[in-house]
Parts: C-alpha cells; sequence; structure tokens
C-alpha cells in the first residue's frame, strides 16, 4: 500500500521525503542522486503503475533537455543496485521496450534488511 502526503511518500519499507529529499528503506539512509529521487518519487506516487520513458523524462526530468532515454535505463539501473543493496530487489521492473514501474512487490519487501554480504561488497 502506498500513502502520500504532501511531504512524504510510502511504499513498503521505501520511504522519500519530499521536502528533504530523503530517502530511506526501513529506516536506513538510500543515497540517491537529485534525478534518482525524482525518478524513484514519480514511480511510487503510483506503484505498479507503468511510466513510459517518455513521460519519466517530462515528469521527472523537468525539461528533459539533454536527456535521453539511455540516460532513464542507466538511472534506473543505479537505482534498482541500491534497492537492492537495502533489501529489496526487483522492485523497479521494466514493462515492455519502454515502461517501467516500481512493482507491488516493494511492500512485500518490508521486512527485508540489507545484506551484509551485498553491503560489505558495494563498499
Amino acid at each position: 500500500m502506498s500513502t502520500t502526503s504532501e511531504r512524504s511518500i510510502e511504499v513498503g519499507g521505501l520511504r522519500l521525503d519530499c521536502e528533504c529529499r530523503r530517502a530511506t528503506v526501513n529506516g536506513s539512509d538510500l543515497y540517491l542522486s537529485a534525478g534518482e529521487f525524482d525518478l524513484l518519487a514519480r514511480l511510487a506516487v503510483e506503484p505498479g503503475s507503468v511510466a513510459t520513458v517518455n513521460e519519466l523524462i517530462a515528469e521527472a526530468f523537468g525539461n528533459g533537455v539533454g536527456v535521453t532515454p539511455e540516460t532513464i535505463w542507466r538511472a534506473v539501473e543505479r537505482v534498482k543496485r541500491k534497492l537492492e543493496l537495502r533489501g529489496m530487489p526487483d522492485v523497479l521492473e521494466r514493462v515492455a521496450e519502454d515502461g517501467i514501474r516500481l512493482t507491488p512487490l516493494a511492500e512485500a519487501c518490508e521486512d527485508a534488511g540489507p545484506s551484509d554480504a551485498a553491503l560489505a561488497k558495494a563498499a
């Protein structure tokens, strides 16, 4: 279940504080660039809904100047990797050729924590 207020978005163990631009997974900080945060926030507003690459360029990356579909896919891969390290694997899903969604699986991962081996490997 997703909850959204003016200031925050919560999907399972994922919490995005839009005012502070802070992301956490089960209380642990998730370090994201500004573009990564905007991408994840856009997807978290409607978990399970598919957003196209063109929608993400327009909505998550402002005017989209200089942003290509490849830019979006690279950002998606970085966010996926960061979520996996925090115990939320497979919550970003590619749909068809140009769609992406935050899966409802994000809610199922609420009790998951980061794997010690994964965190050590990332360090």
